[in-house]
């Protein structure tokens, strides 16, 4: 049953104080309180001295290079905030509200193979940063400048992964709906089963929409930092032929794209959901079954007004056209930079 993902990314998050420990923990102990006060000390503590220790580095790049690295670390830090105070704390709730409706509707496809894949690349991609890393600074270096980084980086791409699979939970059960609405259902248990599907929607967004919204910022900011790079370097490259240089340029591509492949995925799966909505509406404003029934208009007219929206944490809507926005911006702001260089 693919709710048992759940359970599998609670295993995972439950170290890092990033979900609750299992499906049935709805009451926080004791323990676990001070647990995650001391993650979220050791987060503040590390981003702290990373920025100290990096001091040095900002002061001497260009402004525009300095502000880049400086907005990514605060978004970075931002990111587990949102998930310690607003996801864990303030809306810990809606995680067991999630569950208990996707729990209503069972669905028997596993989604193992695609959260296999995603974690094989991800650990393919970090060995290889921790391999150039080896060869490149020591022990204390990596402790000092990126071992909180990282685990930071984790905290993102373990929220990004979720996200996919509970967007699929969810497109399976509006495709299941689709696929039974003509059989032996009333009016009433239509009525209950689309409003139950919307609010898991609202619950999605209300837990993964600030994530999401963090990690496009995040993403785009590394973009813009490596496409910069690339162009001041540009002239140097067919000079680099270290095996060390080209694999920390391509790890440097691999996670960034990693990051864009799991946030575009997102937003098709979002897409895949709104359509399949419409698709039922247009079926149920077809049937001649239903529109017998006296109460039906009032019942499309509330189904038409309460349609299932995606949003960054009501920043923006996440759908298709969003894939654009993200990457007029990206560009916008590159063509800034490189006039910046120019004057």
């Amino acid at each position: 049953m693919d709710l048992n993902m759940i359970e599998i990314f609670f295993k995972i998050g439950r170290y890092l104080a990033l979900t609750p420990t299992t499906t049935h923990n709805l009451k926080v102990t004791f323990s676990q309180k001070i647990y995650t006060i001391l993650v979220i000390t050791f987060f503040t503590v590390g981003v702290t001295a990373g920025l100290q220790y990096r001091l040095e580095d900002y002061i001497s790049w260009p402004p525009m290079v300095a502000f880049l690295f400086i907005v990514t670390d605060v978004t970075r830090y931002l990111h587990n905030l949102y998930i310690f105070i607003f996801v864990m704390i303030l809306k810990r709730k809606l995680w067991f509200v999630l569950i208990a409706n996707l729990k209503k509707i069972s669905i028997e496809q596993s989604l193992f193979f695609y959260f296999a894949v995603t974690y094989f690349c991800y650990i393919l991609i970090f060995s290889c940063i921790f391999f150039v890393l080896y060869n490149t600074i020591d022990l204390h270096d990596f402790v000092r400048l990126y071992l909180v980084e990282f685990v930071q980086i984790f905290t993102q791409f373990f929220y990004l992964s979720f996200a996919q699979i509970v967007l699929k939970m969810i497109l399976l059960r509006y495709q299941h709906f689709k696929t039974t609405l003509h059989t032996q259902k009333t009016l009433h248990q239509i009525k209950t089963d689309q409003l139950r599907l919307k609010q898991t929607v609202d619950t999605f967004c209300e837990i993964f929409g600030g994530t999401i919204l963090l990690n496009i910022i995040y993403n785009s900011l590394k973009s813009l930092i490596y496409l910069n790079k690339l162009i001041r370097t540009s002239s140097q490259i067919s000079s680099s032929t270290s095996p060390i240089l080209i694999l920390m340029k391509l790890t440097h591509i691999a996670i960034i794209g990693l990051f864009w492949v799991l946030i575009f995925w997102a937003i098709f799966l979002c897409d895949a959901i709104v359509n399949e909505n419409e698709e039922i509406n247009k079926l149920l404003q077809t049937d001649p079954i239903f529109r017998k029934n006296k109460q039906f208009e009032k019942f499309l007219k509330t189904v038409l007004i309460n349609k299932p929206k995606f949003s960054a944490a009501r920043f923006f809507s996440i759908d298709r056209s969003t894939i654009f926005q993200i990457m007029n911006s990206i560009v916008t702001f590159l063509i800034v930079v490189i006039q910046i260089k120019i004057d």
